[in-house]
């Protein structure tokens, strides 16, 4: 958009599909937190597949299962921390397990990326000030190693479920 354009309001479905109506969220739909909000999904559709990745599929209930286990976890590892968690992980099926996970232990996460340079990755989250480090395998290792005892590392590997 150009500084011409700014002052255009555009509206809400600009650029959506074109065959019919925008229709508002309702707002019961908008209400509670994100992980209300799965709670509820995962309730209704226990069995239907949530997330999946060339390796695993989770579905809504091994998944609700696992970000539980994430949320308790990540609470144990961060006590006497302030500061959101940092989630390293490549692009695979726990990623949303463990947003899901950090978010119900009361912390905002700061998503870090797996294809950055390890030093790149502990400068953002030193900024960010995190207090623990939730990853798997050998980026958990590669975590720890950088991280050394500042920072607590959460391997999901090694997380019982």
């Amino acid at each position: 958009m150009t500084s011409a354009d700014a002052s255009e309001v555009l509206p809400v479905d600009y650029g959506g599909p074109v065959d019919r109506p925008f229709e508002p969220f309702p707002q019961a739909a908008l209400e509670g937190s994100v992980v209300d909000r799965f709670e509820k999904i995962a309730g209704r559709f226990p069995e239907r597949l949530a997330v999946s990745d060339q390796m695993r599929g989770l579905s809504y209930a091994e998944l609700r299962v696992l970000s539980a286990a994430i949320a308790g976890a990540t609470v144990r590892a961060a006590e006497g921390r302030e500061g959101p968690v940092a989630i390293l992980l490549s692009s695979e099926a726990r990623f949303p397990a463990a947003m899901l996970g950090v978010l119900a232990s009361g912390r905002g996460y700061v998503p870090l990326d797996a294809g950055f340079p390890f030093e790149r990755n502990r400068l953002i989250a030193s900024h960010a000030g995190v207090a623990a480090v939730v990853s798997a395998g050998e980026l958990a290792e590669g975590a720890r190693r950088l991280f050394r005892q500042e920072v607590p590392v959460l391997d999901l590997d090694g997380l019982q479920a």
